[in-house]
């Protein structure tokens, strides 16, 4: 997140968007909603991630008792 803050930033600097000149879309409404698709899928991913492990947690601690 630092990272993405960071390039926001000198693209404030330069005046012109470096996320956008980095992605290969033809408009800035496509790299934007990229952006919010990356987001969301990571958000969604570690939410996973985290319910898988606590149950997965739950399971062992069951057969060990």
């Amino acid at each position: 997140m630092r990272d993405l803050l960071l390039i926001d930033t000198l693209s404030e600097i330069n005046g012109e968007s470096l996320i956008l000149k980095a992605m290969p879309f033809a408009n800035q409404w496509g790299g934007i909603l990229f952006l919010c698709f990356c987001l969301v899928h990571s958000c969604y991913e570690m939410l996973h991630r985290s319910v898988y492990d606590a149950n997965l947690g739950l399971r062992m601690k069951e057969n060990i008792q």
